[in-house]
C-alpha cells in the first residue's frame, strides 16, 4: 500500500503480514530527504497495535540507542543517514532519502491482529522536514481486522465547522479533584474515521504519571479523550494530581496550571494539532509565569492609573489607587517597546493600602529613561494594565555596586506630564501623579569609569524552529569551528556591548555575553552531540542581529557538568559527575523533544564566564 507524506516523501509498505514469530514487514520510500535536500531525513517508524493510540514497543538492548534518537520504547525502526552503535533496528539509508528495506514484524502476531504503521521525520533535527504518516491497516494471517463489534473498525464521518477549542469549565479544583473540559471541533479528516484522539499534558507536560498508572507510554500524557464521531465534541472530566509523590511526578501543586492538547499521533490518519488551554485554578489561586508584554505606544496619561512609586537603596513601593488587599500584581520596566523584567516571573500582592513592595537588593536594575508598568495577575484579568510611569535610573559608578537611590520618577506622555521625585538618601520620597516636587541626586554627577550593565531582561527568541532562520537575514554574522571552539563574529553589533544568543534545535537560552573589540564571541561546544545547529544573535534591546549555521563533528557524550570551578589562573574547568550520570545524544520521547543538560564555556572581553544549560520547557510537539 502507498502513503504520500508532505514535500513529496512517498512510502510504500506491505499490505499483508505473516502471523507468527519470524514475518517481517517489507517498507519502501523515496524523496525522504531534508530541507535542503543534501541528505537523508531521520525517519521513525511504529507500528500501531490499536484504534486508541496503542504502540508495539521494545525493551531491553532492543530500544533504539542513537545520537538522534535514543530511549523511545515505541520507535520500532530508525531509518538515519548513519548508525554509528550498529544497533540492529537502526537502518542506514542513502542521501537520496530512497531505501528499501524489511524489517522485523512483533512477534507473537496472531491472524486479524490491529497493525499500522506510522512514518515521522523532522522530530530529531530542526533541519528536518516534519512529516507524520499513518498506512492502512496492514491485513495480519490473511485475516482482516475487526472490532468488538464485528467491524472493519469504520466510523461516522465527522463533520464540523469550527476550529478547535477547548474549554475549562471548572473555576476552581482542589488537589486531587476532577477538572470539567469542554471541547469542539476535533474531527478527523478522513472520511469513516469519526473523532480525533486527544492526548492532554499539564504544564506542557510538566508531571508525569507514575509507570504504574501509566495512560500511555508517554508518561507526560495525562488523560487522553477520543471525541464525538460525528461532531468532535467532547464533555468530559480529568482527575488531577492530589499534590503528592504517589500520584504524579513532580507532586502536583496549588495555583494556575494550563493544559496543552495534541492530537496526530494517537490515531491512524489524524491530523497534528497541538492547543494551549486557558489557566485554570487548583486550591488558591496563584498566577504563573508572565503575562503578555505591553504595547508601549498605547501607554497615556489617561491609563497611568494615577499610581505612585516611592524609591529606596533597598526597596521600591508602588502604591496602586484601587488596588485590593491580596491583588496579585505584576511589575516591570520597559526600554522604549522592549521589556526587561528586572523581578523575573515573579508576582507581588497589595497590602491593605493598595501598596507593592519591590526589593531591590540582589535585582540588576536597567539604567537610563525607562518605563516602569504594573499589571494585574488576578483571576480573570490577568495582564491587565494597572499604570505606568517615566523613570530615570543612572549608571553605577566603579564606587557603586547598584543604580542610585535618587532618580526622577515622571509621569509623561504627548497628552501631558507629571514629575515626581524621591528625596535625597531618605528613601522616603513622595510621588504623586499630577503633581511635581524637587529632589537632589544623592553624589552628584557619576564619576570615574563607568561599568556597563548586564541586560537584565531574556528577549524573546527570534524564532521558535530552527527552520525559520533560513528566511531571515543572516546579518553576516560568521561562524567557525576548531577543535569544539566556534569563534562568531557579528559586524552588525557594536565592540563592547551584549549580545543574547539562543540555539538551535531546541531553542537553548545562552545568555548574555560581551562582544570584544573584533566583535566576536567564543563559545566551546565540545559538549554538544555531534550534528547540524544554528545560532542566533540578539543586540542590548532584543533586536535581531542574524544568525549563523553551527556543525559539530564527532561522537561526543554529553555531560550534566556537577561543578563549575575557576583555578588560580583564572581558566574555568568543569568537573565531570560520576560515569553514571552521563549520557549520550538527544533524549527525545514519544510526544517531547527533551533537551539534555550540557555545558557552554562563553568567552567575551577579558572575562570567562561558564553558563549551565538546563532541560527547557518542550518546545516541539510530536
Amino acid at each position: 500500500m502507498r502513503i504520500d507524506a508532505n514535500d513529496g516523501a512517498v512510502a510504500w509498505v506491505s499490505s499483508e503480514v505473516a502471523a507468527g514469530d519470524n514475518s517481517t514487514i517489507r517498507v519502501r520510500g523515496k524523496g525522504w530527504t531534508t530541507t535542503d535536500g543534501t541528505g537523508a531525513s531521520t525517519v521513525a517508524l511504529k507500528l500501531n497495535n490499536s484504534a486508541d493510540g496503542g504502540q508495539h514497543t521494545h525493551s531491553g538492548s532492543d530500544i533504539i540507542q542513537h545520537p538522534s534518537a535514543s530511549g523511545d520504547a515505541t520507535i520500532w525502526a530508525l531509518l538515519a543517514p548513519s548508525n554509528p552503535s550498529n544497533h540492529p533496528y537502526v537502518v542506514t539509508i542513502a542521501a537520496d532519502g530512497n531505501f528499501d528495506i524489511e524489517i522485523p514484524a512483533p512477534t507473537g502476531l496472531s491472524a486479524g491482529d490491529y497493525l499500522s504503521v506510522l512514518f515521522q521525520s523532522g522530530r530529531f533535527d530542526d533541519t528536518d522536514i516534519q512529516r507524520t504518516a499513518t498506512t492502512s491497516l496492514i491485513t495480519v494471517g490473511g485475516v482482516p481486522y475487526e472490532d468488538e463489534g464485528g467491524s472493519s473498525g469504520e466510523q461516522a464521518t465527522c463533520k464540523t465547522e469550527v476550529n478547535p477549542s477547548i474549554e475549562i469549565v471548572s473555576e476552581t479544583v482542589p488537589l486531587g479533584g476532577e477538572l470539567h473540559v469542554r471541547g469542539e471541533g476535533w474531527c478527523h479528516p478522513e472520511p469513516n474515521s469519526g473523532g480525533s484522539v486527544v492526548a492532554f499534558k499539564i504544564d506542557e507536560g510538566g508531571y508525569s504519571h507514575l509507570p504504574e498508572n501509566a495512560v500511555h507510554q508517554n508518561l507526560t500524557i495525562w488523560a487522553i479523550i477520543e471525541a464525538d464521531a460525528e461532531d468532535g465534541t467532547f464533555d468530559s472530566y480529568i482527575q488531577l494530581p492530589d499534590g503528592t509523590d504517589v500520584t504524579s511526578t513532580p507532586a502536583f501543586t496549588m495555583g494556575a496550571h494550563t493544559l496543552r492538547l495534541l492530537t496526530g499521533s494517537l490515531k491512524t490518519g489524524d491530523q497534528v494539532r497541538t492547543l494551549k488551554s486557558e489557566e485554570f485554578v487548583v486550591g488558591e489561586y496563584q498566577p504563573l509565569g508572565t503575562p503578555d508584554p505591553l504595547d508601549t505606544s498605547s501607554l497615556k496619561t489617561s491609563n497611568n492609573g494615577d499610581i505612585s512609586l516611592d524609591r529606596s537603596a533597598t526597596q521600591w513601593v508602588v502604591t496602586i489607587p484601587g488596588a485590593a488587599e491580596g491583588d496579585w500584581v505584576y511589575p516591570n520596566l520597559y526600554a522604549g517597546a522592549s521589556q526587561r523584567a528586572p523581578w523575573g516571573a515573579e508576582w507581588f500582592r497589595a497590602d491593605a493600602q493598595g501598596r507593592v513592595t519591590l526589593p531591590i537588593d540582589g535585582i540588576t536594575l536597567p539604567t537610563g529613561d525607562l518605563t516602569f508598568t504594573v499589571q494585574s495577575g488576578n483571576q480573570g484579568e490577568r495582564g491587565e494594565l494597572l499604570g505606568w510611569l517615566k523613570v530615570t535610573i543612572e549608571a553605577p559608578t566603579v564606587a557603586e555596586e547598584k543604580p542610585s537611590a535618587v532618580q526622577q520618577t515622571t509621569n509623561t506622555s504627548n497628552e501631558g506630564s507629571a514629575t515626581t521625585a524621591s528625596n535625597s538618601g531618605s528613601g522616603s520620597g513622595s510621588s504623586a501623579s499630577g503633581s511635581s516636587s524637587a529632589g537632589s541626586s544623592a553624589g552628584g554627577a557619576a564619576t570615574g569609569p563607568q561599568i556597563r550593565a548586564v541586560p537584565s531582561f531574556i528577549p524573546e527568541a527570534p524564532v521558535e524552529r530552527s527552520n525559520a532562520l533560513r528566511s531571515m537575514n543572516p546579518g553576516n554574522v560568521t561562524l567557525k569551528v576548531e577543535e569544539g571552539i566556534a569563534t562568531i563574529t557579528a559586524p552588525n553589533g557594536a565592540a563592547g556591548t551584549y549580545v543574547y544568543l539562543y540555539i538551535y534545535p531546541g531553542q537553548i537560552p545562552v545568555g548574555w555575553v560581551l562582544l570584544d573589540e573584533t566583535q566576536s564571541i567564543t563559545l566551546d561546544v565540545s559538549a554538544l552531540p555531534p550534528g547540524a545547529y544554528r545560532v542566533s544573535l540578539q543586540d542590548e534591546a532584543g533586536e535581531f542581529l542574524g544568525w549563523a549555521a553551527m556543525k559539530v563533528d564527532g561522537d561526543v557524550p554529553v555531560t550534566e557538568f556537577a561543578a563549575l570551578s575557576p583555578s588560580a589562573d583564572g581558566t574555568v574547568t568543569l568537573a565531570e559527575p560520576a560515569a553514571s550520570d552521563a549520557v549520550t545524544g538527544w533524549q527525545p520521547n514519544n510526544l517531547d523533544f527533551l533537551l539534555i543538560a550540557l555545558g557552554v564555556m562563553l568567552f567575551g572581553g577579558t572575562t570567562a564566564t561558564v553558563i549551565a544549560l538546563s532541560q527547557p520547557a518542550s518546545r516541539k510537539e510530536n
